[in-house]
């Protein structure tokens, strides 16, 4: 008989190591006594003193206030349907510190079929709590950083998947709110957005469209453009992130595109003007770097037409000149070319100049600040004066 109970202490002991290892702790809850029993694991966890046996009140006393109905509607469905139920809740120690348990309930019943025990389990999950709450924490920077970007972001895994993306995105494609949820492929996204008419892909078939796309988006290639239907222009690049997702971002830049055209139209309107110009014509910028020239220009120097490259400099421009013997120059050649880059810098009066052709014609200028000179042929003096822009 001794041994027997010996025996049944050191399995109690046991029980009592290995619920306190794993923070778990166990309870009896007897319909007939209005009575619960705890093992000793669940008065540490409630960090109050063991006793014996409690009543259902006393039991109940440590759980949160807010939780106490969620954990009596456990019971009473375990209750009801004869399995085991769970639910996670708070409980407050006698300090004011909160601890997070995990209860399990298990009702037994008596030949009647009246229920007559509740077993339970309540497990310690406040580091677990602890975090996940660290985690949404996380999340939630994550995603108040990614609201915060000026461009639309999108984010789609590693089977190009859809998974989120910022206001500032849907904001672009308000017409596919519906199919911008988790889980829709990258393709489908593409192909609704030229059906529903969002995208103008021109008379490229949507199929190639569709595929082409998809190829880009797959090799995360250079930033490219897309022209929208409704006008509005969007710069859209994609990188690969670690875990072989892709991470794209979406910039309007209708603006940039409509200040690009408007500059286009001004350089040809001046092109045209130019070009209008009966006498040659070449403009250099600040730095005396070729900008632009027109034909009639270039017909006056053939030989040099290979110069005429936006960024070439002055200097070189006679430099090459002189080696291709485009002037009639007496005397010393680098002193000849410092005295014209003078001239030129100086922005003096015109000057004649013989070609090597036999030609007169007025020299070809450019000044410190953006500058346009004129040439003629033959030359009047009041037709080539250098002019400062």
């Amino acid at each position: 008989m001794r041994r027997a109970e010996a025996q049944a202490d050191e399995v109690r002991r046991q029980l009592v190591d290995v619920e306190r290892v794993g923070q778990i702790g166990h309870w009896i809850s007897r319909n007939t006594t209005r009575t619960v029993i705890w093992s000793p694991q669940i008065f540490e966890i409630a960090g109050i003193p063991s006793v014996p046996a409690m009543s259902v009140s006393e039991a109940q006393a440590p759980i949160h206030p807010d939780d106490l109905p969620a954990f009596a509607a456990v019971i009473k469905e375990a209750v009801r349907t004869g399995q085991t139920r769970s639910c996670e809740h708070r409980w407050v120690r006698p300090d004011g510190d909160i601890r997070w348990v995990h209860v399990d309930v298990s009702p037994r019943y008596d030949a009647a079929g009246i229920w007559s025990e509740l077993l339970g389990t309540v497990r310690d999950i406040t580091e677990r709590k602890a975090a996940e709450a660290s985690l949404k924490d996380a999340q939630q920077q994550l995603v108040d950083a990614i609201e915060a970007i000026s461009e639309g972001f999108v984010l789609w895994d590693k089977d190009d998947r859809f998974v989120l993306a910022n206001g500032n995105f849907r904001r672009l494609w308000p017409l596919l709110d519906d199919v911008l949820v988790p889980g829709t492929p990258f393709e489908t996204v593409s192909r609704v957005a030229v059906e529903r008419g969002v995208l103008d892909i021109g008379d490229e078939d949507i199929d190639d469209y569709v595929r082409r796309t998809a190829a880009w988006h797959q090799a995360c290639g250079q930033p490219d453009e897309r022209k929208l239907r409704d006008g509005r222009w969007l710069l859209i690049a994609e990188r690969r992130t670690r875990d072989g997702g892709v991470v794209g971002i979406r910039a309007d830049i209708t603006e940039r595109k409509h200040t690009e055209q408007a500059l286009r139209a001004a350089r040809e309107q001046l092109e045209e003007a130019i070009e209008a110009i009966s006498e040659g014509f070449v403009l250099f910028d600040k730095d005396d770097r070729y900008v632009m020239t027109n034909s009639k220009y270039r017909e006056m120097y053939p030989t040099m037409v290979d110069m005429f490259a936006p960024g070439t400099r002055y200097e070189d421009m006679l430099r090459v000149g002189l080696q291709r013997n485009l002037w009639v120059v007496d005397g010393d050649r680098e002193a000849w070319l410092r005295q014209i880059t003078a001239w030129h810098r100086a922005t003096h009066e015109p000057q004649e100049r013989q070609l090597s052709d036999g030609a007169g014609c007025g020299s070809p200028n450019a000044v410190p600040g953006t500058a346009v000179s004129s040439a003629s042929a033959p030359t009047s003096p009041s037709a080539n004066a250098p002019r400062r822009t």
